[in-house]
């Protein structure tokens, strides 16, 4: 898929500018004209924050099933956005009335790679949970992760 095609789609989805600049290397000025050409307007306010996501419950839950959804796709032979694209649009497709945006499945990602974030397997109830250095407690259970076995991100 192309940087042009993927980006109409991640305009399609909501995308804010930074997140289309990261997965499709185009730009500022340049991303808000093909805004334009959608007749659309890019997103506008405070960029989303993966912490202040987890906070609920729900959102836990959704984006620890967002984080399977990229894990799944690790080891096949696509891009980093080629990998981000298809597990938003997996997650859409099953859970059209998640709160996920494609910034938050970016800002995942990127955490997942570096290691701030990680999915790990419950210890208690044995449920793929995400888990960062201020999230330490089971969306399903929610008793401590302390012991969690973690997915490889690489």
């Amino acid at each position: 898929m192309s940087s042009v095609q993927i980006l109409f789609e991640l305009i399609e989805a909501g995308a804010r500018i930074p997140t289309i600049a990261a997965l499709t290397g185009i730009l500022g000025s340049k991303a808000r004209n093909f805004w334009r050409l959608q007749n659309l307007k890019p997103p506008s306010g405070r960029y989303p924050s993966l912490q202040q996501f987890l906070k609920i419950n729900r959102q836990h839950i959704e984006i620890s099933i967002l984080a399977q959804h990229l894990h799944a796709l690790i080891g096949q032979a696509l891009s980093d956005v080629e990998i981000i694209h298809r597990a938003y649009k997996t997650h859409r497709i099953l859970y059209p009335r998640s709160s996920v945006m494609v910034d938050h499945t970016f800002i995942l990602w990127r955490q997942l790679r570096s290691g701030d974030t990680a999915l790990i397997k419950c210890p208690a109830c044995g449920g793929n949970v995400l888990k960062t250095n201020k999230v330490a407690k089971c969306c399903y259970c929610r008793r401590s992760l302390d012991g969690g076995s973690h997915a490889a991100f690489s």
